[in-house]
């Protein structure tokens, strides 16, 4: 009796054990279903990490700024960071001092901000400073603030990788050209106008004997696109008066642009030289209305940005100077095949 009593205990028990097991089987099962499915976002354990840092951008670099983003992101994610993304909205009665002065308030670890050189931005980054908040300025610096490091381009450099390509187009002896550069920030003492300076001094160099080159500038307002388009389309209404070649500083400005000589059935008469990539630009440079555009490594100015704030907060000090490769970009290449 005592050993049915026992064979029957342990086949409960045994009953009980594979059940269990059973149910954990399916329940797996059942979570990789509503994972793959989606339907598990925001109920996963919350990741603790030890800082929080924010990155302020300017939308009107919209595509540039969410590669380095997400070149950041990977980065901070390696050195147990999270990185939160303010772009200011172009629509918006926010400023990039406006952020600036929410980021201090939430007393983050660090900040990585484009530097635009709006009116009380330098105050806001010594402002974070005093709070013991480094700051990394991108694209544009502003050494006489207490910003940390910058990470951004050479304007020498760039200017002459703008002289090597039209030291490639100006072929011919008698050669009568005009080139228009359109800037989106014409602060003397910023990269745009020191590359433009540089590109312009180079090009002048290269023309043949007996060529013709004029070289200007055309200012374009950054902040509200409607502005942009309606002075872009001012150089392009009389086409006796259009110039042969466009650079473009930003990728909305090379959008606005090539819709502009569509629009004008213009297209083939004028050269473009862009900023960046988008479906758009790419379009244009397959279809040889746009001859190259400007690539900066989006993976590297994220990652140094990174790389900087780690840096200071391990060390207490970084480097004060990134430099980010720079190339244009022709039909082709794999940077524009892969759109």
């Amino acid at each position: 009796m005592k050993k049915k009593i026992s064979r029957y205990r342990a086949l409960i028990l045994f009953g009980i054990i594979f059940t269990i097991m059973l149910a954990g089987i399916f329940y797996r099962v059942y979570r990789g279903i509503l994972k793959n499915a989606g339907l598990l976002e925001g109920k996963e354990e919350t990741v603790v990490y030890d800082k929080h840092y924010v990155m302020i951008v300017d939308g009107s670099y919209a595509d540039y700024w969410n590669d380095v983003y997400a070149a950041a992101s990977e980065a901070a994610a390696e050195n147990n960071a999270y990185i939160e993304l303010k772009m200011r909205d172009m629509d918006s009665d926010y400023t990039m001092s406006d952020l600036m002065s929410k980021s201090i308030y939430s007393n983050v670890d660090g900040i990585i901000l484009q530097y635009t050189g709006e009116n009380g931005l330098d105050k806001k980054i010594n402002e974070a400073a005093k709070e013991g908040i480094p700051v990394v300025t991108l694209l544009n610096d502003a050494p006489e603030t207490g910003r940390i490091s910058y990470v951004g381009i050479n304007a020498y450099s760039l200017g002459q990788v703008y002289t090597d390509l039209f030291a490639e187009e100006f072929t011919g002896d008698d050669r009568s050209d005009s080139i228009v550069f359109f800037l989106t920030d014409t602060d003397p003492s910023r990269n745009q106008q020191q590359i433009f300076n540089q590109a312009r001094a180079g090009i002048l160099s290269c023309v043949p004997a007996g060529g013709h080159i004029s070289i200007s500038s055309v200012d374009i307002p950054a902040d509200i696109l409607f502005s942009a388009s309606e002075v872009i389309r001012s150089n392009f209404k009389y086409s006796e008066e259009c110039p042969d070649y466009v650079v473009c500083f930003d990728t909305a400005t090379t959008e606005i642009v090539y819709q502009t000589l569509l629009d004008y059935n213009m297209l083939g008469d004028v050269k473009v030289l862009g900023y960046y990539k988008s479906d758009i630009i790419a379009k244009g440079i397959e279809d040889d209305n746009v001859i190259a555009t400007l690539m900066l490594d989006a993976n590297d100015m994220g990652m140094y940005a990174v790389e900087a704030l780690v840096d200071y907060s391990t060390d207490g000090y970084s480097n004060a100077y990134y430099t980010v490769p720079s190339k244009l970009v022709k039909k082709g290449d794999p940077e524009i095949a892969q759109e």
